[in-house]
């Protein structure tokens, strides 16, 4: 429809498949019927007319009758792609000099022109398997692995799609990709992140990982961790009609992209455009998806740790890196049961986050996981893989347990967090059953040997701990019932049943055996109701089939200090069914201070065997001097076999003060030996701290010995309010009781 006639004559010029940028290309013109002068026009920028400069390409060239050849060369600024070409050929010069005007005599023809680049660009898409936190690194540092089958888009200036590739290996390198023909102008390579796979043994493409690294080959961008929106899932892949907005980096009909990086391509080839992913990192709150905690949990579960080492943490010990954008603390709200863990060596490790402190003197928790969305029946963490590591995280708010462990979780430690409290250390998070709960587990560790390791379990609906037949296990360093300063209670047994802040127990046939408590303290734990039952109090300790048990050094009543009273409700220990208990010992460090409490300082119960009291302040403050009484007796044993109160020596003295019934009663308790004890005075054994009945109240009890023989086994029994030692019997009980 270019000439008089109206019909479709764009038969007189050959033109090459496609005009390559920046290179000299042969087109041949047919001149028909009369020679003449041609010019013609290319569209290089692609704006849709034929007025810029350089897009005249020939101008008034005399033409003859036939073929002729003609050289084209592109310009490095045309647009790679599609565009138009227009003929002009008239019988007079001057007539055809411009792109368009009305002539009598010529033809004019337009042509659709494929441009293509004569550059390339390449990079590499790696996986940085050990990346630790902080700022993103290069392949060279991290010692990266190239991820093949990822796919890699590239767009233009305008955001067209310009072509599609994916990652291979190049015959020396994975991870590689190549696109070519490009012509000079500014593009934009995107990464679309659910395609990048992980290298690490047992991947199957539905783990997700998050960006950590990208470069246009000069400069590199280390601090967008988890791409441009890490709140937002990438992209799919385009679809082939979809545009990419340059400013916003979303495509037009499907969402953000996460992984883009600009690029500017000039008559140099480009290289090294790359992109580095990591599958352990967290990078926001989200229920699901890529960066988020469930994402986590299901990659370690997925992936191998051979040869995992992250930087900065334990080699071979799989640990979250949480990296959330913005001000913390941040909240994870799963709307469902997490994954359990079951991949051995996995550590869900809050204290990554930036602004997170284990310190104790400066303690900073940064991430709290809450069940209040999670539905019923739903725990926090779930355990089935061993040697996990649970750090750093305020876990509350569950249906069911904060933390739970079965015999698959065997050498579980769970250190620097709060169950039941928010990360604050006083905000109720309340679980709904138990704040950890470890039901046959082995080599458990709660705490640790450092103050810094310290957990602060409160709050909790029902026990604070509970074990049940588990074999070897360390509670050290925790507060148990009260807020994170120390100062305030908040209480375990929310329910006011007859629950404990700690509870260890198991079955006859399988008990849980070899725990020590140490360095703890246990307080603040006050419900009760015992106007529905006496027994519901909120015991310290509670032992129920619990044998070679040491309890040792721990504040079960006070203030960390040990001068103030903070109680529990019930007993501040309460063993039964339990045997082979050590409580103190015979240095000042074993030491408890078992004070305050709202019950008996320690209560023994039927089926209790061998249990050795030495070296404790009972009813007095960590001074030995304050009086802090328990609200009963210092020691009760009751229906107790084989116990020993002291050890002949200044070393193993307990000294029992203050308390409101009896220092020590024992009833209906057979073998008990009670030695070098200071019973109704403090540590000096000159101060006036009676306890409100007896000194030694002994009750219907056989072979007991109250002092002994030697001059080392004596009991220094003074000051106390009615009677120092009174035994009482029926007609066949306190047979061979013996006080010297």
């Amino acid at each position: 429809g270019d000439d008089s006639s109206g019909g479709d004559d764009e038969d007189g010029v050959t033109l090459p498949s496609f005009l390559t940028v920046s290179s000299s290309n042969t087109i041949s013109v047919n001149i028909q019927n009369a020679s003449g002068y041609l010019s013609a026009w290319f569209d290089w920028n692609q704006d849709g007319d034929f007025l810029d400069s350089g897009e005249k390409v020939i101008s008034d060239q005399s033409v003859v009758v036939g073929n002729q050849s003609f050289s084209i060369n592109v310009p490095s600024t045309a647009n790679s792609g599609l565009t138009f070409a227009r003929f002009r050929v008239c019988s007079s010069t001057g007539q055809c000099n411009v792109p368009s005007s009305v002539v009598s005599t010529g033809e004019v023809e337009d042509y659709v022109v494929t441009v293509k680049g004569n550059q390339s660009l390449s990079g590499v898409v790696f996986e940085d398997i050990n990346y630790g936190g902080g700022n993103g690194r290069n392949l060279g540092v991290s010692a990266g692995k190239g991820t093949n089958g990822a796919k890699v888009e590239l767009y233009n200036s305008s955001g067209a799609l310009v072509g599609t590739t994916t990652t291979a290996n190049d015959g020396l390198n994975d991870g590689t990709y190549l696109f070519t023909g490009l012509a000079a102008g500014n593009y934009y390579v995107r990464v679309v992140n659910s395609t990048v796979k992980s290298t690490r043994t047992g991947s199957n493409g539905t783990e997700r990982g998050v960006q950590t690294y990208r470069t246009d080959g000069t400069t590199d961008v280390t601090n967008e961790i988890g791409g441009r929106a890490p709140n937002l899932a990438d992209a799919g892949a385009n679809t082939g009609s979809e545009t990419l907005n340059t400013s916003t980096f979303s495509l037009s009909s499907s969402g953000t992209v996460q992984s883009v990086q600009p690029v500017t391509v000039t008559n140099l080839n480009i290289s090294g455009v790359m992109f580095g992913f990591n599958f352990d990192t967290i990078v926001n709150t989200n229920d699901s998806g890529q960066g988020s905690l469930r994402q986590f949990i299901l990659n370690s579960n997925l992936l191998g740790n051979t040869g995992l080492a992250q930087s900065g943490l334990t080699a071979g010990l799989e640990t979250s890196i949480f990296q959330i954008p913005g001000t913390g603390p941040f909240t994870i709200s799963p709307s469902s049961a997490l994954p359990a863990i079951t991949d051995s060596y996995t550590a869900v490790n809050g204290s990554t986050q930036s602004g997170s402190s284990c310190t104790a003197s400066a303690r900073t928790l940064m991430i709290a996981l809450s069940g209040t969305n999670a539905g019923a029946t739903v725990s926090g963490l779930t355990i089935n893989g061993a040697n996990a590591l649970v750090k750093g995280l305020a876990i509350g708010n569950f249906t069911d347990v904060g933390v739970s462990a079965n015999s698959a979780g065997s050498n579980l430690t769970v250190k620097c967090s709060n169950i039941g409290l928010n990360t604050d250390g006083t905000t109720a998070m309340q679980n709904g059953t138990f704040g950890i709960y470890d039901n046959a587990g082995g080599n458990l560790t709660i705490g640790g040997t450092s103050v810094d390791d310290r957990n602060i379990i409160s709050n909790n609906f029902k026990d604070g701990i509970k074990l049940n037949s588990v074999v070897t296990a360390l509670i050290q360093n925790n507060y148990v019932g009260m807020s994170a300063d120390g100062l305030t209670a908040k209480s375990n047994n929310q329910e006011a049943a007859d629950q404990a802040g700690i509870l260890l127990t198991g079955t006859s046939s399988v008990p849980s055996k070899t725990i020590t408590v140490t360095g703890n303290v246990i307080a603040g734990n006050n419900k009760a109701n015992t106007a529905a039952n006496a027994n519901n109090t909120t015991k310290g300790i509670r032992l129920s089939y619990a044998n070679f048990v040491t309890i040792t050094n721990n504040k079960i009543g006070t203030t960390p200090d040990g001068m103030t009273a903070l109680a529990n409700t019930g007993y501040g220990i309460y063993t039964i069914n339990s045997t082979d208990i050590t409580i103190g010992g015979t240095t000042a460090a074993d030491r408890n201070i078992i004070s305050g409490n709202g019950q008996d300082g320690i209560n023994t119960r039927s089926g209790t065997n061998r249990i050795s009291i030495l070296g404790n302040y009972i009813g007095l403050g960590s001074d030995g001097v304050k009086a802090l009484g328990n609200a009963n007796n210092g020691i009760f044993l009751a229906d107790t076999s084989n116990a020993t109160i002291g050890n002949s020596s200044a070393s193993g003295r307990n000294i029992i003060g203050s308390n409101s019934y009896s220092g020590i009663r024992n009833s209906t308790s057979t073998g008990t030996k009670i030695t070098d004890n200071y019973v109704g005075t403090d540590v000096s054994g000159t101060l006036d701290r009676g306890n409100t009945l007896h000194g030694v109240y002994v009750n219907n009890a056989n072979d007991v010995v109250v002092g002994g023989s030697n001059a080392a086994d004596g009991n220094l029994v003074v000051y106390n309010k009615v009677i120092g030692v009174f035994t009482d019997k029926t007609a066949t009980n306190n047979t061979n009781t013996l006080i010297e």
